[in-house]
């Protein structure tokens, strides 16, 4: 049983305070995954917004989260991306987190729970578009009987290859999430 959902969150990253947006593609199931974002390493002080705005240089702390309260059903992050621009070819992808494993030295996973992963970033800047930096998650919901290498919450060092779906799989759904940064000049 696996059905795919997209869920877009748009969150516009500007100098200096965030909103989040939220916008469905393809909608085949009932889960949405959303993404906040905070200025401090213990998620205390939420930053709102539009644009959301962070200065190149600095941590940037994410927490990815659903709402739904059937603790029957996992949550597993298992990619999160940026580009330039929405409409950036995929060869600009610059991959944070991918098959739930830090990519970037700069990227680290706080925490997991069933409904919830929080992780870090530190804010950069691509060469082709100083202004923002476009972040995409996606998230695959399992149930929590289900420890296959797709639905495990771990990271599986020895292979960080994207896993292609087989009929086997018993994931329920995929959602993807994004939002915006406006990037400011580190002072």
């Amino acid at each position: 049983m696996s059905a795919i959902e997209t869920v877009t969150d748009n969150i516009k990253q500007a100098h200096g305070h965030a909103e989040s947006h939220f916008h469905n593609e393809n909608v085949t199931g009932h889960y949405t995954v959303n993404m906040a974002f905070y200025d401090d390493s213990n998620f205390r002080y939420q930053k709102y917004g539009y644009p959301l705005t962070a200065n190149i240089g600095d941590n940037v702390y994410v927490k990815v989260f659903t709402d739904i309260r059937d603790y029957n059903i996992k949550m597993r992050l298992n990619d999160c991306f940026t580009r330039p621009t929405p409409s950036a070819p995929d060869n600009l992808r610059f991959f944070l987190i991918r098959n739930g494993c830090p990519m970037d030295p700069n990227t680290h996973i706080i925490s997991q729970s069933t409904h919830e992963t929080r992780f870090k970033f530190q804010d950069f800047e691509y060469s082709t578009d100083h202004d923002n930096l476009y972040i995409y998650c996606n998230a695959r919901f399992c149930s929590v009987n289900d420890y296959s290498y797709s639905c495990d919450q771990a990271c599986h060092r020895n292979n960080r290859r994207m896993l292609k779906l087989t009929g086997n799989d018993t994931s329920i759904e995929t959602v993807q999430t994004y939002s915006v940064f406006k990037q400011g000049k580190r002072k």
